[in-house]
């Protein structure tokens, strides 16, 4: 963890212990009937803090009856003797995982074990659609709001712990090795991180297990020729080194639901069978491409496909497994995406982010997926044809097809032209997006806010009834009008009257080549301005003033703001032609008065001519700033 200091925590004493187990269990705890109880209780978990935070969690809101019940369960040794595991952590971590009660947490928890330290919720939410654990949860949304309902719960328990984002979860090592250790004894899981010795030859003990998950190299290179696990739904592979796996490795496997091979580094991968046949891997460079066997069509039953960073060109047989639900190709070497894809009626989640060679997407294909809920194709197939056509047949995908996928919600993607937007109604079904218009935008690894759309504009938008759609949608909006002849026809959407009521941030790059003064916004903004939280104004050429009086006023929310490379500016805000309507509108006591109640950064950079932050005679405010 990259502590610079390590120490001991050693176990608490009993009254510190009491405290602890007080302030998880809740003040109930102190009911004179159920004291005596819970301080026995506590008592058991023998001053380990993972284990009181367990125990309590569990117990929090729990009859009496179950408190007994639990101190019975607390008293009574454990049946297994796990090395490495502290009796009194085991017995505790045992308990809290009895008590979950939803026949759907206990699996997602174990989801989680299996996935270890620092885990994505994205990759939790996929794995849990590929096995049908939710009952009733029928799109990737309503996956994803269940999961984090679920998480949420486990987080209270202590069973699982924040990470260091919100896109991650984190569990305790004693935690960890405490479930993986139930979860082998008794729900028929293998999870290996280390090299311990394996008997494969066992077949009444491999039939047994339902999920399998490896990370082990030394594991994945001593697998059996054959894995005979009739009953396997689950197997997970996720390796940074060499390995063979034998050709019939995957022949009697018919049952299994997800398929998770997760390549990472620069090792080398020299055979993968996914039923029958082999295929070889060699170093993870751009020369080395492989070909998926015909036999991979074996797995009838297979809902979750993950091939991710595999160097694999042709996946035509991937559209042999027409139960597909969840198909993650990132970060693969494929260069089409071919006709046969379009059989993959089931399909909700299409991840082709980061792949990077991908120039052919085959027409019809999108538009056959009409199950099709989320698109991922971040720095990856951009060619989009806006009608074009080579005699009758049209030689790429075009965006009209997205208007076939009704259920289609979240869709990252870039479009080389504003213009291609046009007559496309895929735009109002969209609730997240990263939609990136111009071929001059880099992706970023991370985004704060789930509709974010930039523009590089060359001409006027206002007959663009899609773009305003999308307009109105957005929470963060890049501007890119650099290019365009009349600055004032391209600032015309965000100053018309529209209602963008979601914006929360807005970051604009112009070159203004216009001599009369240029506002960037007016009187109209104010519709929406009030709304923003940041504002970034970078690169604004010939700008000589930024915020009218009235703007400036209404930016109450704004808590960073950003100005930068603006050569020309002389004033931030100006008040040299306020309209009169626009002085009897303000209050009287805020006549002298421009307060920024929220902002808490303010940067200004490189700007050379700038005279005045405001160029009138009032008093400026920013109760909250720190930098």
């Amino acid at each position: 963890m990259d502590a610079q200091k390590c120490f001991a925590i050693g176990s608490l004493n009993e009254l510190e212990a009491w405290d602890l187990f007080k302030k998880k269990a809740g003040d109930g705890v102190e009911d004179l009937d159920l004291e005596p109880t819970a301080r026995d209780v506590a008592k058991k978990c023998a001053g380990l803090p993972i284990a009181i935070a367990t125990v309590a969690g569990a117990l929090r809101n729990k009859e009496f009856f179950e408190w007994k019940d639990a101190l019975r369960e607390l008293e009574r040794p454990s049946s297994s003797n796990f090395r490495g595991i502290n009796a009194a952590a085991y017995s505790a971590i045992e308990l809290s995982f009895n008590f979950l009660e939803s026949k759907e947490v206990k699996p997602t928890f174990l989801l989680c074990c299996v996935m270890g330290h620092n885990g994505l919720v994205e990759d939790l939410v996929k794995y849990t659609v590929g096995l049908g654990l939710f009952d009733g949860v029928n799109t990737m949304e309503e996956a994803r709001n269940k999961v984090l309902t679920v998480l949420a719960r486990l987080k209270a328990s202590s069973l699982l712990l924040d990470s260091y984002n919100d896109e991650r979860f984190d569990i305790h090592d004693v935690v960890w090795d405490t479930a993986v250790a139930i979860a082998s004894r008794d729900k028929h899981m293998l999870v290996l991180r280390d090299h311990v010795p394996m008997e494969w030859s066992d077949k009444e003990k491999m039939n047994s297990w339902s999920w399998i998950s490896l990370t082990c190299p030394q594991i994945i290179a001593e697998l059996p020729k054959e894995l005979e696990c009739s009953g396997l739904s689950f197997f997970r592979m996720t390796h940074n080194g060499s390995l063979e796996i034998p050709i019939h490795f995957f022949r009697r496997t018919e049952s299994l639901k997800v398929l998770d091979f997760f390549f990472r580094g620069t090792g080398i991968l020299k055979v993968l069978d996914l039923s029958h046949r082999l295929f070889r891997f060699g170093p993870l460079l751009r020369e080395s491409i492989i070909d998926l066997p015909e036999s991979i069509n074996y797995l009838i039953n297979l809902r979750m496909l993950r091939l991710r960073g595999c160097p694999v060109e042709d996946i035509t047989i991937i559209g042999e497994l027409k139960n597909l639900e969840i198909l993650d190709l990132a970060f693969s070497r494929i260069k089409n995406l071919p006709k046969g894809m379009a059989q993959l009626a089931r399909l909700k989640f299409l991840d082709l982010s980061w792949c990077r060679d991908l120039e052919i997407i085959r027409p019809n294909v999108l538009s056959k997926l009409s199950k099709l809920e989320e698109l991922y194709m971040e720095r990856s197939f951009a060619e989009w044809k806006n009608g074009g056509v080579v005699g009758n047949e049209r030689t790429n995908a075009g965006l009209d097809e997205l208007n076939n996928l009704p259920r289609l919600t979240t869709l990252h993607v870039t479009i080389p032209d504003v213009q291609m937007i046009l007559k496309h109604r895929f735009v109002e079904t969209l609730n997240r997006y990263r939609i990136f218009v111009g071929d001059e935008f880099e992706w970023c690894s991370k985004y704060e806010y789930s509709r974010t759309l930039k523009l590089k504009i060359y001409r006027n938008i206002s007959s663009n009834n899609e773009l305003k759609m999308l307009l109105k949608k957005t929470e963060d909006l890049y501007l890119d009008l650099n290019g365009l002849e009349g600055i004032k026809s391209g600032l015309a959407e965000l100053n018309s009257g529209e209602e963008f009521s979601n914006l929360e941030r807005v970051v604009v790059s112009i070159t203004i080549k216009e001599s009369e003064p240029v506002s960037l916004f007016n009187k109209q903004t104010s519709l929406w301005i009030s709304n923003l939280t940041r504002l970034i104004i970078n690169g604004c050429g010939n700008l000589e003033h930024l915020l009218s009086l009235s703007v400036a006023r209404r930016l109450e929310q704004l808590q960073c703001f950003e100005i930068a490379d603006c050569m020309c500016l002389k004033n931030i805000i100006f008040t040299e032609e306020i309209e009169e309507e626009e002085e009897e509108e303000e209050e009287e006591e805020r006549k002298d008065l421009i307060c920024f109640p929220r902002l808490n950064s303010l940067h200004i950079k490189r700007i050379p001519d700038l005279i005045f932050f405001c160029s009138g005679n009032f008093n400026i405010e920013f109760p909250l700033l720190k930098e």
